[in-house]
């Protein structure tokens, strides 16, 4: 996961969003701790689905997903 400074992460979003699809996730800091990352939609997805088996709100998750996406 490459690490970006929160500054460097704004001029350059375009480029860190493309990385997050074609790489994986990208790491962005504030003051040289870790802030945030940059993660593609499919990723996210993948994610909230993968908690959603794991608890009983996944139904209600799936439907928040869908809603989202229309």
């Amino acid at each position: 996961m490459k690490t970006w400074q929160l500054q460097e992460a704004k001029i350059h979003l375009s480029e860190v969003v493309r990385k997050a699809i074609s790489d994986g996730p990208q790491n962005s800091t504030l003051h040289g701790k870790p802030a945030a990352v940059v993660v593609s939609y499919a990723a996210y997805l993948t994610s909230i689905i993968h908690e959603g088996y794991q608890n009983r709100n996944f139904q209600s998750k799936i439907e928040v997903i869908a809603t989202v996406a229309r």
